[in-house]
């Protein structure tokens, strides 16, 4: 029963994500149906529509972690996939465009589905979790765009949106009552075996994995600020739906193919990876300006997918097993010893970021020299920070490891 549950959640959250990433692409089309896409409304609708939910996310992060901490991982994951099947069905009948946009916010507020799912996946497994799950969340965004947009293709933008979250709601309560998640995964506390990079935490006051909060934020900024952009640019270069679609599959179709290369990495090599994918991401983010074949930027974002597949879990893993093992405090002085607590705060700085990114790329949309140019940038100074913060760590990292 305990397989069956980790099925129902990876199932469930490839459909939920799925949904969520499929329809980022199409909310420009949509909107021009309403607003002229030359008009300066129509750019604050949009910024609206990508920003808000995002944002709502970011403010309920940390009430979600602790909600999530002080009942059951389970419950929490159930009750954001209930939020975000009502919220698309509350869409689909809204016909103001100012109550649509609110109840874009009120999705982010309750329909919080990544960091639930994130908490679950480490109850299941606390070392390979973060990383098995992300490969659901490639597939999600993979299949979504292509989903989304063949549904379009044949129904409307509203029987769309109707049928999704009918789905969401009915799937949530079957893995309620049927594989019975809630009583079937209990608590499991971070390894307290010693790895390398806890002796070089003991060692060293400047431990190798202290990661900023600030970092987290400016990597997603750095992700999301294009996909406006990608909306517009590819709009120009095509307008076949399906080859818009495989621009927003062609990053997650990178992760996913880089998974099984580094799930046969050792982790020693990790911390020497990250500061080099960053990099890489920052060369194949700035070679898109040189580019007006579509076909060879779908390329150059499978390209970013593969760099930026080992990044963002192995940063969020050690971050959690650092202060999980030490203790840390939230604003307010409090200390937090819970998953959900602390992933809840990585999610808020990352949402913050996303929502930053989708906000300021909204209105650079028909700017994509700039917006890519602030792309590149970003993960240039994260690869350098990174490098700069831990050179002592890296250094002593190498010796300890080699």
């Amino acid at each position: 029963m305990r397989q069956a549950s980790w099925y129902a959640l990876v199932s469930l959250h490839i459909l939920a994500l799925g949904v969520v990433e499929g329809l980022n692409p199409f909310w420009p089309i949509w909107l021009a149906q309403t607003l002229s896409p030359d008009s300066a409304q129509y750019t604050v609708c949009l910024a609206a529509l990508y920003g808000l939910p995002v944002f709502g996310a970011a403010i309920s992060a940390t009430f979600w972690g602790r909600f999530a901490d002080r009942y059951n991982p389970s419950l929490n994951w159930v009750r954001s996939l209930l939020g975000l099947g009502s919220s698309l069905i509350c869409i689909a009948w809204i016909p103001s465009l100012f109550l649509m946009l609110l109840m874009r916010f009120t999705q982010g507020l309750m329909a919080s589905v990544l960091p639930a799912s994130q908490h679950l996946a480490l109850q299941f497994d606390f070392n390979q979790g973060l990383f098995k799950l992300q490969s659901a969340t490639a597939v999600a965004s993979i299949l979504g765009p292509l989903w989304i947009g063949w549904m379009l293709a044949t129904i409307s933008f509203t029987q769309t949106l109707m049928y999704m979250g009918t789905t969401i709601i009915c799937a949530a309560l079957l893995a309620l009552c049927v594989f019975g998640i809630a009583s079937k995964t209990k608590k499991m506390h971070t390894p307290a075996t010693q790895t390398a990079s806890s002796v070089l935490s003991s060692q060293s006051n400047s431990a190798l994995f202290v990661t900023p909060r600030g970092w987290f934020l400016l990597l997603q900024f750095a992700r999301w600020i294009i996909v406006p952009v990608l909306a517009s640019l590819t709009l120009g270069l095509s307008q076949a739906d399906i080859v818009i679609a495989f621009v927003y599959c062609a990053l997650p179709l990178g992760m996913l193919a880089a998974k099984r290369c580094w799930q046969c990495c050792p982790t020693k090599a990790y911390a020497l990876a990250v500061p080099i994918c960053l990099f890489c991401t920052m060369v194949f983010t700035a070679m898109q300006l040189l580019s007006d074949d579509i076909m060879v930027i779908i390329l150059l974002r499978f390209c970013i997918g593969v760099a930026l597949a080992p990044v963002m879990p192995w940063v969020q893993r050690e971050y959690l097993q650092q202060y999980l093992q030490a203790g840390s405090k939230d604003s307010n002085g409090e200390k937090l010893t819970g998953k959900g607590s602390l992933l809840g705060l990585i999610q808020r700085q990352q949402r913050l970021g996303m929502a930053a990114g989708l906000i300021l790329g909204s209105m650079l949309a028909n700017q994509p020299f700039i917006a890519l140019s602030i792309s590149a940038l970003c993960y240039l100074c994260l690869s350098t920070f990174f490098i700069y913060r831990n050179f002592k760590g890296l250094k002593r990292y190498v010796s300890y490891s080699f």
